[in-house]
């Protein structure tokens, strides 16, 4: 059973925002794990909330001692910036808590191989690029010293860094998209983690052996079928179920289906 919600999305895609709307569900009840970075505190941060701010010295004495988990380095306008994430006590599995972390796709694949894939529970947030250029310029014009250039780069890069084919191949199923509200998309994320946590508990109760649940919208404008194929177990609202949902469930090889009210 997954114990580790991993957010992903790409820069402004307002991550960092749903990450501290989570954190603050208290019937999520979520443990967050702050990672590591070198790279200049920005207005508004504060340490050891968004991130450790270490310099490149303390960095490479973690890594030294075998500490670091996953670890990313960017070649940025203003030098070299590493963000990373250290086994330093945050996280300890089996011990009943759960936990959020914000990451790329590269640095959700190094999780899993280092806690397992189970143990881990992807959420990717999906953005149209327009809406998200608007909110990086806006974010950037707040800062002391905007630093548009880098702004660009990032931006840019993360059409590398999330492109469809790493999303394919990471195994990453599901996208709750934050191009309306924000308030729409952290409903969307907590109703889904609730309702997977409460059916897990059922069907373990029950003795029913699962390989994964997955969560599906039928009725999205993208019609988003992450569900895959060969899944053992469906969960679907009430509302979606129609003779059209139903054929196309059929043909995903679905084992069972629950529905939610």
């Amino acid at each position: 059973m997954p114990e580790i919600a991993f957010l992903m999305g790409k820069s402004s895609s307002g991550k960092d925002n749903i990450f501290k709307a989570l954190v603050g569900d208290k019937e999520l009840n979520l443990k967050t794990v702050i990672m590591y970075t070198t790279r200049p505190m920005r207005a508004g941060e504060k340490e050891g909330v968004e991130y450790y701010y270490v310099d490149n010295e303390k960095a490479l004495e973690l890594e030294a001692a075998d500490k670091v988990i996953e670890m990313r380095t960017y070649n940025t306008v203003y030098g070299e910036w590493k963000y990373f994430t250290v086994d330093d006590g945050q996280i300890r599995l089996g011990s009943g808590d759960k936990y959020i972390v914000i990451g790329t796709i590269e640095a959700y694949n190094k999780f899993c191989a280092y806690f397992g894939k189970e143990a881990i529970l992807p959420i990717y947030i999906e953005v149209d690029d327009g809406i998200r250029l608007m909110r990086a310029i806006n974010r950037e014009q707040k800062q002391e010293v905007p630093q548009y250039e880098e702004m660009c780069r990032r931006f840019l890069a993360d059409s590398k860094d999330f492109s469809e084919e790493k999303i394919k191949e990471a195994g990453i199923n599901q996208r709750f998209s934050n191009d309306g509200t924000i308030e729409d998309c952290i409903r969307d994320i907590s109703g889904s983690t609730q309702s997977a946590e409460k059916v897990w508990k059922v069907l373990q109760e029950k003795d029913i052996k699962l390989q994964r649940i997955t969560r599906i919208s039928l009725t999205n404008r993208r019609m988003q079928m992450h569900a895959g194929s060969g899944r053992d177990c469906l969960m679907i609202s009430q509302k979606e179920k129609s003779e059209k949902s139903m054929w196309r469930i059929q043909s995903l090889k679905i084992r069972s289906v629950i529905f939610r009210s």
